[in-house]
């Protein structure tokens, strides 16, 4: 595909399930912005429906905070849209065990399912009298990243109730629930918890919790590990035994399909097994369902409480992004993580003077204006954090990347940024955020910070185009699901993903590594650098999935699981790698050979959108290997000599290798500056050393072995090709 920024592809997303679109008149509507402060902005510019058709503004009470929920959650969030008779179902909902309600919310990517949860957690707490845990990944800043969104989520929720004559009494925490991070509990046994003992310590958090836990409903946020569930066990476990009638309890799982399957589930257990029992209702979010669709044993979630979320008009999805075909890596390993990747050496070559680009961003106005927007690449190749850090060291000491590129590593614990043209005097306070960089040299570290932190950091400081135009993040796991890589007003977002997954990963996996996805205001698409397997894979099991859900709308009440084994599936449908870690990873579903499955046709499956597999993958998989062999010193130099230089010297060659051919001096020893000054015509780098000092490999941006010598001793023509270079230049 040709690496231009177009407008996104017209993909068409189905409305699945009983989810319908929703007419485009409501200019306030989220699905128009891609942040909380884009559409939020609007909430005081716009009068009440009373005032707009002229009838005196209603004067609501305290007792009338949950119809002012309904309200605002009608009015700035998507959540009736995604399940629609939510109201009907909550209305007759029972705190008995045998009565509780599992939904599972699907939606895709990056695609606004914070707000959902942050919407539901508001829905249950103020409507339905409900205390919430939220169980986010085991990662800090999953649970961070939903606390700030929670915390100014319910911030724009007190100023629309102020607007309407109501305000709350924060220290005695009337009317708007408190919230509390697990982490911050104490742990004691059951029994030592009583609560009417007034010799406990003050500052006990676990009894702030349980009295705002009898006050009125109270959300708390926690990871999935063992430490944290055994904290919120012993707190729930008070509550149930002493005040069983008055608490009801409603638990949220993001990316549920991790959290409630496989290793992680196995991690945890009891105490994950113990807090479902205790909660009411469960309601789970994710953008991949592969392992609920596969899970025949504990059958969690049926076709009738399974709702879809459809994409926002401007939301760009795996459909959408643009790719670029890379090689998978050589089998043959070099020193260094960057010299065993040639295709992101090359990348990273051909992309080291690249400017700011210009976007084309949307305004709150609704007018297009031209913004500058930095080359923002996520590199997702190393797996383990100290090869991450060595390709970082590669990168920042390679001859022609050297000052090139700010580079940041993260794995969770500390973010460490090189910044080589980083100013002197610099503020080195985080925006948004408590945290302050640490700075030695053109290095800083930031411990406990997030990402989008530190690019809106970048983004805040003076001509920023100048010193940060090129950006690389390195990372893996850490920036798989759950995480946003954006600067903190969204402005900023992936220009590329640099992506080789695991040749074991799975497809939900591969889906949920799609940053370069999101809803944004601008016209900027990611480019996605990966093998044709990869996309192919990647794209099938996108398609798959949203088949699968629209097979299953209107279907009687059944386990999903059981649900798809029912399904027929053309084998060109189905991806070749590991669907779940079930069974090996096989497909649930029956694959056929036939065009007519009893689904969506080729057409409307977007076939032609993805990769065709070859006719027979081992043999050209065998021609491409002996295609991309590098070409033996013998081979190279009679090409050169007999093809190339020919070309290069007649008086019609206006190429850039020409060009430095006719200004190179046959009989001159280079040093390394010299060389490189040579390479350039017009200030512009036209050839790349590396690409002149090694034999020709097809396929690939190397001229040949022309030079001969190394740093120390400097550089000169091949010997071999002099006669040649003097009869041809």
């Amino acid at each position: 595909m040709k690496e231009t920024y177009s407008p996104p592809l017209q993909y068409n997303h189905r409305q699945t399930n009983n989810t319908k679109p929703t007419p485009k008149t409501n200019t306030t509507n989220m699905e128009n912005y891609e942040d909380d402060a884009s559409y939020f902005s609007c909430m005081s510019r716009l009068p009440s429906s009373q005032e707009a058709s002229g009838h005196k503004k209603k004067v609501y009470t305290i007792r009338d905070v949950p119809e002012l929920t309904m309200l605002f959650l009608k009015a700035y969030t998507r959540l009736f849209e995604v399940i629609p008779d939510l109201e009907t179902k909550t209305s007759s909902w029972s705190a008995e065990l045998a009565e509780r309600l599992h939904l599972l919310i699907k939606g895709a990517v990056q695609s606004g399912k914070t707000r959902i949860l942050t919407a539901l957690a508001l829905f249950m707490t103020m409507v339905h009298k409900q205390s919430v845990i939220v169980l986010v990944r085991n990662i800090t800043e999953d649970s961070s990243q939903y606390h700030d969104a929670w915390t100014e989520f319910m911030a724009k929720f007190e100023e629309f109730c102020a607007d309407h004559g109501v305000l709350f009494d924060m220290e005695d925490f009337d009317g708007l629930p408190p919230s509390y991070f697990a982490k911050d509990l104490t742990i004691r046994a059951e029994e030592e918890v009583d609560i009417n003992d007034e010799d406990d310590d003050d500052d006990d958090k676990e009894m702030d919790i349980l009295d705002a836990m009898l006050s009125g409903p109270t959300m708390i946020v926690s990871l999935l590990n063992v430490h944290q569930l055994q904290k919120v066990n012993a707190v729930l476990g008070t509550v149930r035994r002493e005040y069983e009638d008055m608490i009801g309890i409603t638990v949220l799982v993001d990316e549920v399909d991790q959290l409630l399957y496989g290793e992680d589930r196995e991690k945890v257990n009891p105490g994950l097994d113990r807090l479902l029992s205790e909660a009411d209702h469960i309601i789970g979010v994710t953008a991949t369902t592969w392992k609920p669709l596969h899970d025949l044993d504990k059958k969690f979630f049926s076709t009738d409480n399974v709702y879809v979320m459809t994409p926002p008009v401007n939301y760009r999805g795996i459909m959408d992004l643009s790719y670029v075909t890379i090689k998978d890596l050589p089998k043959e390993k070099c020193a260094g993580a960057l010299a065993s990747d040639p295709d992101l050496l090359q990348f990273l070559l051909q992309h080291r003077n690249d400017a700011p680009m210009m976007v084309n961003r949307r305004g709150h106005d609704g007018v297009l204006r031209k913004d500058r927007h930095p080359l923002l690449a996520l590199i997702n190749t190393e797996r383990l954090i100290a090869k991450q850090s060595s390709l970082m060291e590669d990168i920042a000491r390679h001859p022609e990347l050297e000052k090139k590129y700010t580079i940041m590593t993260y794995n969770g614990k500390c973010i460490e940024i090189y910044a080589p043209l980083l100013s002197k005097r610099v503020d080195l306070q985080l925006p948004a955020c408590s945290k302050k960089l640490k700075r030695q040299g053109n290095r800083l570290i930031c411990r406990g910070g997030s990402l989008r932190h530190v690019l809106q950091w970048l983004k805040k400081q003076p001509a920023w185009w100048k010193r940060f135009p090129r950006i690389l993040i390195i990372a893996q796991n850490m920036v798989g699901r759950g995480l946003n890589i954006v600067s903190h007003d969204y402005k900023w977002h992936l220009s590329d993903f640099f992506w080789r997954p695991s040749h074991d990963a799975e497809i939900a996996n591969k889906m949920q590594d799609q940053r370069g996805c999101g809803i944004f205001t601008d016209d900027l698409i990611c480019r996605v650098h990966c093998t044709l397997e990869n996309e192919r894979d990647l794209k099938r099991g996108h398609q798959l999935q949203e088949e699968v859900y629209q097979r299953t709308d209107g279907m009687e009440d059944t386990p999903i699981a059981e649900a798809l084994q029912t399904m027929t599936f053309h084998k060109k449908k189905v991806p070749q790698g590991k669907i779940s870690g079930k069974k090996g990873g096989k497909f649930g579903g029956v694959i056929v050979d036939t065009p007519d499955d009893g689904g969506l046709s080729m057409e409307e499956f977007g076939l032609g959108m993805i990769p065709e597999e070859p006719e027979d993958e081992e043999a050209e998989d065998k021609a491409s290997k002996k295609k991309s062999e590098p070409y033996t010193v013998e081979q190279d130099e009679k090409r050169l000599r007999e093809k190339m230089f020919p070309k290069w010297g007649s008086e019609d060659d206006v190429t850039k290798i020409g060009g430095f051919m006719r200004r190179l001096e046959h009989d001159k020893v280079y040093s390394v500056n010299e060389i490189k000054a040579l390479c350039k015509n017009e200030d512009q780098m036209s050839v790349t050393l590396s690409h002149l000092i090694q034999p020709y490999i097809p396929s690939s941006w190397i001229f040949g072995r022309i030079l001969v010598g190394d740093t120390a001793q400097g550089y000169r023509l091949n010997p071999n090709l002099v006669e040649a270079y003097l009869e041809f230049f």
